[in-house]
């Protein structure tokens, strides 16, 4: 995201959105508090509240509530932590 996510675009957030609605779910609260995000007019909340959903996404998975995850998502998983964390402490 560019900026440090404090001029994040709709365009910045809808890869997140995206791929928790194909992987949490279309229907999932996950997938639905995304779409909000992403619809939101608050650009510095919209960014921090959705690394925070798909940090809370990661811990669901790994606590093992989602259905069984094919190797390749949880290896997205993992790699999505690792972004997360990246880009939460360049935003501090």
């Amino acid at each position: 995201m560019r900026g440090r996510g404090a001029g994040a675009t709709t365009g910045d957030l809808a890869p997140t959105a995206e791929f928790l609605r194909t992987w949490a779910g279309r229907n999932s609260v996950f997938s639905e508090r995304a779409d909000d995000l992403v619809a939101s007019s608050q650009p510095g909340f919209r960014v921090t509240h959705m690394a925070e959903l798909l940090d809370q996404w990661i811990a669901y998975v790994e606590a093992g509530m989602a259905e069984a995850l094919p190797f390749e998502v949880i290896a997205r998983v993992e790699a999505d932590t690792d972004l997360m964390e990246q880009v939460q402490r360049a935003s501090r």
